[in-house]
């Protein structure tokens, strides 16, 4: 249970006395125990004020309301002013806000409390709006901003630009009325969470050697934690400089994955065509890495019965020639023969 203010706490603790001595008759009023269950989670409710929770819907008008944490990255960070998010404030259903003063402050830092945000030696929350101006609020209680806004005042603690942030939360606290000095209570603010991630994760290391075949699978180990990554993409080039490949089209993997299986047509090869495949981790917060180094693939038909993994262990990976071709029906023509003067001699 999240905690309360100190005074809530006290009135909750003399309601459930008092129900107590009503119950085992300390010689107060006797209530029936339905009704005291009855009663129990409503005292609960209206002694504890509700925190409003507020969200970040999209980031650079691309929906994030389905993420549990909101990310902006560094593509974000690069320019703050172009980087715009709304965000939606809950409140009382039917009510509508007309302003929004807005402060950020690291995680669990509690601007709501008056002497955090005016204390001028330890600066941990850094006001966004303008007191006299606050923020306007729109339509169904959405608020429209641009991230150079959290980061203008020469002394924001929501630092964008710090090259070290991987997964450092903050807190953009929406206050409802005009805070000033005071200590605003829970009902009157909500909190959006979010996330600054501005380091890339790293390439993964690739272990495959150059692969021939109809499709080729890439094995790699990842120096990055599983649950900082989204996805993996697939690069390829005519010449092994992954600078310049392109993206395969459709190719992903996911953040578990240490392997991936891409076929000679995906990747457009003709025949004795060859190219290099290079793999890049994506973060949660969609930074894309410095992709790995290249693995050679050549597209040859293969021969023979093939295992799944598209590597041809087992199986020739090379055409026949003609006169290997000659020589193999040749010697099917002398066993079909050999076979048949067998069936004869067992008739006779």
């Amino acid at each position: 249970m999240p905690d309360c203010p100190r005074h809530h706490r006290k009135h909750r603790a003399f309601g459930l006395a008092a129900l107590a001595r009503g119950l085992h008759g300390g010689g107060g009023m006797r209530l029936p125990i339905a009704t005291l269950l009855f009663l129990l989670p409503l005292i609960s409710a209206s002694s504890v004020s509700a925190q409003l929770v507020d969200v970040i819907d999209t980031i650079n008008g691309e929906s994030v309301a389905d993420l549990t944490t909101k990310y902006f990255n560094i593509a974000n960070c690069e320019d703050p002013s172009t980087t715009t998010f709304v965000m939606s404030l809950s409140n009382t259903v039917g009510s509508t806000l007309d302003g929004d003063w807005v402060w950020v402050s690291a995680e669990n830092t509690n601007c709501e409390d008056g002497n955090t945000r005016t204390n001028s030696t330890t600066v941990v929350c850094t006001e966004a709006t303008d007191p006299a101006n606050p923020q306007a609020v729109g339509t169904d209680n959405l608020v429209t901003m641009t991230l150079s806004q959290l980061t203008s005042p020469a002394n924001s603690v929501f630092d964008c630009s710090a090259s070290g942030l991987r997964g450092t939360r903050y807190d953009i606290f929406n206050f409802r009325v005009a805070p000033g000095n005071n200590t605003i209570d829970p009902a009157n603010f909500g909190i959006a969470p979010v996330t600054i991630d501005v380091v890339a994760p790293n390439p993964p290391d690739v272990t495959s050697s150059d692969l021939r075949g109809s499709t080729f699978t890439i094995r790699w180990n990842s120096p990055n934690p599983a649950d900082d990554l989204e996805e993996y993409l697939f690069f390829q080039n005519s010449v092994d400089d992954r600078d310049g490949a392109v993206q395969i089209a459709g190719e992903t993997a996911n953040q578990d994955a240490t392997s991936k299986t891409i076929s000679a047509s995906a990747l457009g090869l003709a025949e004795d065509e060859s190219a290099f495949v290079f793999v890049a981790a994506v973060d949660m917060a969609l930074n894309v890495g410095e992709r790995s180094r290249g693995v050679m693939v050549t597209a040859i038909p293969t021969q023979g019965f093939c295992g799944a993994s598209g590597e041809c262990d087992g199986c020739t990976a090379t055409r026949l020639s003609p006169a290997r071709a000659a020589s193999t029906w040749g010697l099917l023509t002398i066993l079909a023969l050999l076979g048949l003067v067998c069936v004869r001699r067992l008739v006779r």
